[in-house]
């Protein structure tokens, strides 16, 4: 998936349900091959739990970007989420569902997804 958009951009996450959800978004610049030095250009965290929405807005110089969202989803009051990243206003990367598949009260799921965004 890519997404254009032109500088500032604005990075929105969205969540429900009763459980912990808590997020990150890396900007990295795309290259062809990545190596052991490359870090991310900006981490944007989302961890004001909370707030059903978070939003951050960052200027970027035009390029190609891979934007890596991550997701960490904890059984709370119970394991039932739903979330949503939002780039530019444009549905980036969504996933729903119950965490609490096991007896244990403290499961939890790790969720990642990756798309280029193109500032013009």
């Amino acid at each position: 998936m890519t997404i254009s958009a032109s500088s500032p951009v604005t990075f929105a996450f969205n969540r429900n349900g009763g459980a912990d959800i808590q997020a990150e978004v890396q900007v990295w610049i795309k290259k062809d091959v990545f190596n052991s030095n490359d870090r991310p250009v900006v981490r944007l965290p989302f961890h004001e739990a909370t707030q059903p929405t978070e939003s951050k807005q960052i200027n970027l110089s035009s390029g190609t970007y891979v934007c890596v969202a991550l997701c960490l989803v904890r059984e709370a009051l119970n394991g039932v989420f739903d979330f949503r990243f939002d780039v530019a206003g444009t549905p980036a990367y969504a996933k729903n569902g119950d965490v609490n598949t096991t007896p244990n009260p403290n499961d939890l799921q790790n969720f990642k997804s990756d798309f280029d965004l193109n500032i013009a």
